[in-house]
């Protein structure tokens, strides 16, 4: 397995250099590459990429002998701003290849923007036959450009479970997708002391299409949970680390998602500790 961060929670750099610099000297060998926020006024929306552009990304990267194991353009599929995220998103995966990655991820989100959460909207037939529809654009994009829609659910979203996420590949196409599994994003204040089955019935169903698992913590309050560093909180790591090694996933990308500051080394240490037993 290979322990990863997110580009921009290592703070904004001046150029890819500097990004791929700094992950380098923290240890990692992979990193989530969201191109504006990693480096300031970097090309990102649809038409500003170009084969020399994404060339200087990947030769930054592998010159620290970093892998870009994906490149985040989440989108919101249903608000105003749908087509252009769409835009940009499969302008990413066209570049992707060039470069160095094979993913461009993505979520779902939810149907109303002044609502947040399980709502009935999410459960509604005409979300989820748009969801299908444009799914089945990123999926024959993706094809097109040889490389992976990464997609990847939570509770307050259309995607609320890991089987939603499974049906939607199916439905749209199994080729041409890759799957993300972030725990945080399927628990709640009510179903935390579940989070081994849930990890179950995630790497179950998600099986070889199974790409990144997002490395988070949690610690509960009265009426959510709150994210805290890895290893500070109720994460079973030990449980999903050794399952993940049961399951002979070597090749899994675990990525450090919103660890920040000093918490960079700590949790990267714990991880470490859990990976090498």
């Amino acid at each position: 397995m290979k322990l990863g961060i997110r580009a921009h929670d290592m703070g904004m750099k001046e150029s890819f250099e500097e990004v791929a610099r700094s992950a380098g000297e923290l240890g990692f060998e992979s990193v989530q590459l969201v191109l504006h926020k990693a480096v300031r006024n970097a090309r990102h929306q649809a038409g500003e990429l170009s084969p020399e552009y994404c060339s200087r990304i990947r030769r930054a990267f592998e010159g620290q002998g970093l892998e870009i194991a994906l490149l985040g353009a989440y989108f919101n599929w249903f608000h105003d701003e749908r087509a252009q995220g769409k835009a940009k998103y499969i302008d990413h995966l066209r570049h992707a290849k060039a470069m160095g990655s094979s993913m461009v991820g993505t979520e779902v989100q939810g149907v109303r923007k002044d609502r947040w959460g399980s709502i009935p909207e999410n459960e509604s037939p005409e979300a989820w036959s748009l969801v299908i529809e444009t799914a089945g654009e990123l999926a024959e994009a993706a094809q097109e450009a040889g490389v992976l829609a990464g997609i990847e659910g939570a509770c307050s979203h259309v995607l609320s479970t890991p089987r939603k996420v499974v049906e939607l590949t199916e439905q749209a196409g199994p080729e041409g997708f890759a799957l993300i599994f972030d725990l945080f994003n399927f628990l709640n204040q009510h179903n935390y002391t579940e989070q081994r089955r849930i990890i179950d019935e995630a790497l179950e169903l998600y099986g070889e299409k199974l790409a990144v698992v997002h490395c988070k913590d949690f610690v509960p309050k009265k009426d959510s949970l709150e994210q805290v560093p890895p290893g500070e909180g109720l994460f079973d790591y030990p449980y999903l680390i050794r399952r993940l090694k049961s399951l002979g996933r070597d090749d899994m990308h675990l990525i450090f998602e919103g660890v920040t500051g000093d918490a960079i080394v700590s949790s990267r240490d714990h991880i470490l500790r859990l990976m090498e037993q």
